[in-house]
């Protein structure tokens, strides 16, 4: 656990650069933001092993091209139509 709580920053979107980004084992809740489709480079999105996000996945992080890894959820508790999702 890495002991990160409340809602996933929409700012993070602003981080255009990064290929990868791991929020796994935290306490975040609420939905998962569409500013991280802003993530262009983004070839791995883990948010698994958090317990109270919840909704789906953005169809417009769903349709970046970038995807090598792909994003990792709980299945039972994000609803993800992407090819390119994993369950945890």
């Amino acid at each position: 656990m890495h002991g990160l709580t409340g809602t996933i920053p929409a700012t993070l979107g602003l981080l255009t650069e990064l290929t990868g980004l791991d929020l796994r084992g935290n306490s975040f809740t609420g939905h998962v933001p569409d500013a991280l489709a802003q993530l262009t480079q983004l070839q791995g999105l883990w948010l698994n092993h958090n317990d109270h996000l919840t909704g789906t996945i953005p169809t417009s992080l769903c349709e970046l091209t970038s995807w090598t890894v792909g994003i990792w959820v709980d299945c039972e508790l994000i609803e993800c139509a992407c090819d390119v999702c994993e369950c945890a």
